[in-house]
């Protein structure tokens, strides 16, 4: 009976180390904030809109924070290319404002979404304009990685950004 109970009480413990050491490792809201954020801003940030940044140029910048999978598919979907253009195009300079997590969800195998929304400065050097915008990603189960993301297509004045 002895043995049994040690076995039990032996097994309890090993249990509740393991929950422990699962919670240690969760990626915190912070954590995948600064990460969204610094992409983000790879993603957004023109300023010189007669010299923007090339598609392969911001592409190069922003893989660090991608996984191959997600690098793959907003390159064959050119979505680098959306804020370059739009900044030639309407001569304006592109910084990101702000960016809020609206809301997190972890996934079934421990990926994160995150709804947020991104308040980008626009300056045609004229004027300034806030423009928002909501997007979605999601953040690999260790919080290194984003393994997909979106954003909402706007139309300015006839050019989508």
């Amino acid at each position: 009976m002895k043995k049994i109970f040690g076995l039990l009480t032996i097994c309890l413990i090993v249990f509740g180390l393991c929950g422990c050491l699962d919670k240690a490792n969760a990626v915190s809201s912070d954590d995948i904030l600064k990460l969204a954020k610094e992409y983000k801003t790879i993603q957004y940030t023109v300023k010189d809109p007669s010299n923007p940044p090339t598609y392969e140029e911001i592409a190069d910048r922003a893989k660090e924070y991608l996984s191959e999978k997600a690098l793959d598919t907003l390159y064959k979907q050119r979505a680098f290319l959306i804020v370059s253009k739009f900044a030639k195009e309407t001569n304006t300079s592109i910084e990101l404002e702000s960016l809020s997590m609206d809301k997190t969800k972890e996934n079934d195998d421990g990926s994160i979404n995150c709804d947020y929304t991104i308040k980008l400065k626009l300056n045609n050097g004229q004027s300034t304009k806030i423009v928002e915008k909501k997007a979605q990603l999601t953040v690999s189960k260790d919080g290194k990685k984003i393994t997909r993301d979106w954003d909402e297509k706007i139309n300015m004045g006839g050019t989508p950004l």
